[in-house]
C-alpha cells in the first residue's frame, strides 16, 4: 500500500483517538472546496483529513521521502456562534496538539513542520450555523523498503520439466529470466544481472 494512503488512515485514526467527542473523523480523497465540505460533512463535530499535495524530498535506501502538505478541516454545526466557535477552536487545538506529538504510527519520517490553523468563516458558513477550521501542515513519510533482489532470486528462474525419449531418465532444464537464455544453472543467471 502507498505509503500516503496509509498515513491519511493513521491520521484520522489518531485525530479520533485525540478528540472521542467527534462524531466522524475519515479521509477525503480528492479536491475539497467550500460545496464539497458541505456535502461530506454530514454530523458534527467532524473532521476530514486532506493530502493536499506531495513532493519528493529525497531518497533514503533507494526509495523517495514524500513531503506531504495535509489538513485537517474541523466541522462543528448547530447552536449559536459563540459555543460553537468554542467548541471549534478546542477540536482544532487538540489536533494540532496531535500533529505536533505524533508519528502517525510509526509511518512518519520526520516531525510535522509549518503548522497553521486558520478559521475558515463565510457568511454562507453562519448562516448554516457551521463553524469551520483548517489545521494543515507539512510532513515527510517514507516510501516502503524496498525489495531485495536476492529474496526473489527463486523466482526469476523458470525450470521446466518434460519427458525425455523412451529409454532416457527425467531431464531438467532452465532458462534465464532475464536474457530467456535456456540451460543458465542458477550461477550463470545470477553473472547476467
Amino acid at each position: 500500500m502507498s505509503a500516503l494512503v496509509s498515513a491519511l488512515d493513521a491520521i484520522a485514526r489518531g485525530i479520533a483517538a485525540a478528540v472521542p467527542t467527534l462524531r466522524d473523523c475519515s479521509v477525503y480523497h480528492g479536491a475539497l472546496d467550500a460545496a464539497e465540505m458541505c456535502r461530506e460533512f454530514r454530523r458534527g463535530p467532524a473532521v476530514l483529513v486532506v493530502l493536499a499535495g506531495a513532493e519528493v524530498s529525497g531518497r533514503l535506501a533507494g526509495m523517495p521521502t514524500l513531503n506531504a502538505r495535509l489538513a485537517a478541516y474541523v466541522w462543528v454545526e448547530g447552536g449559536s456562534p459563540a459555543p460553537r466557535s468554542r467548541e471549534a477552536i478546542a477540536i482544532t487545538e487538540r489536533i494540532i496538539s496531535e500533529v505536533v506529538s505524533s508519528d502517525w504510527e510509526g509511518l512518519a519520517a520526520g516531525s510535522a513542520s509549518d503548522i497553521s490553523a486558520v478559521s475558515l468563516y463565510s457568511g454562507e458558513h453562519d448562516r448554516r450555523a457551521v463553524t469551520l477550521w483548517e489545521v494543515s501542515w507539512r510532513q515527510s513519510f517514507q516510501e516502503a523498503e524496498p525489495i531485495d533482489p536476492a529474496e526473489l532470486h527463486d523466482f526469476r528462474t523458470i525450470t521446466a520439466s518434460f519427458a525425455p525419449p523412451a529409454g532416457e531418465g527425467p531431464a531438467t532444464d532452465t532458462a534465464c529470466s532475464a536474457c530467456g537464455e535456456a540451460g543458465a544453472s542458477n550461477e550463470e543467471e545470477q553473472n547476467h544481472e
